[in-house]
């Protein structure tokens, strides 16, 4: 019989991945879940009850959520584990897709992974790599500045077309933009080979790779007869303006999809940019409280949303630099960032 998951506590050893201990496509009790054949669903190696991902379902499914979750969260970790982790739950092809940009505030690696068998692909992009520096774990006293510096890619949050074509489209955030487009022909290329009739597509990530979810979302509308079923993301920063809210809203549609959207709790990356920037969130909101409970729509989040809003407008100077002594009063709210949680929370869900 499946189990619950205990709910892991956030120190300094598990807040940023990639995550060692953590057992990705397994049952409460440990018992490795795997695909057996697509079309019917993901089943369990060994005995007791599955839990299956529904491959057909377009509308909202919590175990789907949680598999999501699971990929979002692995392919934080090294190429070669990502592959053995993907292809011990029963995919049969994994793909890696990276490349690096240079931004203001350094280098950063746009990596994404295609996970495939005949009937189902999983295209999960990688979020923010931000490492405590190895001072501050010996110290016990960690900085956290250049973590969320790093988990908004580009502090100048600059909105710029979405289709450079097509205004309509709306705007974007630029640094998300230039991260997906430094991969595009290259993934758009895979998934034009894997999109043969046969497979339904699912598209994932966490944190930027949640932003970079979103956008390519939007993208892959462009991709001819392009079977996607699902967009689920993981503490997702907001990524463009109404304009572009508006036009994915198009291309969900189209699709006959939805997009659902988990925030968990007090997650500070889920309120940047600030909506004061132009800025909208996108997809249908599915909140976690701090009892690990999820529902939709705001609920008490809003109070957060607009407590947040308003510290971190008076936390940017003029040049859209975060200011240092707020980032390093908010390990909390960074705390509730961590992919792991957002795994687990889920998992117990699905149970309930």
């Amino acid at each position: 019989m499946s189990e619950t998951k205990p709910v892991p506590v956030i120190g300094l050893d598990n807040l940023i991945p990639p995550y060692e201990t953590y057992k990705f496509f397994a049952d409460g009790d440990e018992k490795r879940l795997r695909v057996d054949d697509a079309r019917h669903g993901f089943n369990r190696k060994a005995g007791g009850a599955a839990s299956p991902f529904d491959r057909e379902a377009k509308d909202f499914r919590m175990v789907n959520a949680w598999w999501l979750a699971d990929a979002s969260t692995l392919v934080y970790d090294d190429p070669p584990r990502v592959r053995d982790e993907f292809l011990a739950a029963g995919f049969t092809r994994v793909e890696f897709t990276g490349s690096a940009l240079e931004n203001r505030l350094g280098k950063d690696d746009t990596q994404c992974f295609v996970a495939s068998n005949d009937d189902l692909a999983v295209v999960a992009f990688r979020g923010t790599e931000s490492g405590l520096r190895p001072t501050e774990r010996a110290a016990g006293r960690p900085d956290f500045t250049h973590i969320f510096n790093d988990i908004v890619t580009d502090a100048r949050f600059k909105l710029v077309l979405f289709d450079d074509a097509d205004a309509s489209k709306g705007r974007v955030h630029e640094g998300f933009k230039r991260a997906l487009d430094d991969v595009w022909d290259e993934l758009s290329s895979h998934l034009r080979e894997l999109n043969d009739g046969r497979r339904a597509f699912w598209i994932t990530g966490h944190s930027l790779g949640a932003a970079l979810a979103v956008l390519a979302a939007a993208k892959c509308d462009s991709l001819p007869d392009f079977d996607m079923h699902g967009l689920y993301t993981y503490g997702n920063p907001l990524t463009g303006d109404k304009d572009f809210v508006s036009h994915l809203g198009g291309v969900l549609a189209k699709h006959g999809m939805g997009y659902f959207r988990f925030v968990n709790n007090r997650d500070i990356v889920t309120v940047v940019p600030p909506e004061s920037f132009g800025f909208r969130h996108a997809g249908t909101l599915k909140f976690i409280n701090s009892d690990g409970e999820i529902g939709d729509g705001v609920g008490p989040l809003k109070s957060v949303v607009n407590f947040a809003g308003g510290v971190l407008r008076r936390s940017f100077d003029v040049f859209g630099t975060i200011n240092s002594l707020v980032a390093r009063l908010i390990p909390e709210q960074l705390k509730d960032h961590v992919p792991t949680l957002y795994a687990t929370h889920i998992w117990n869900a699905h149970l309930k």
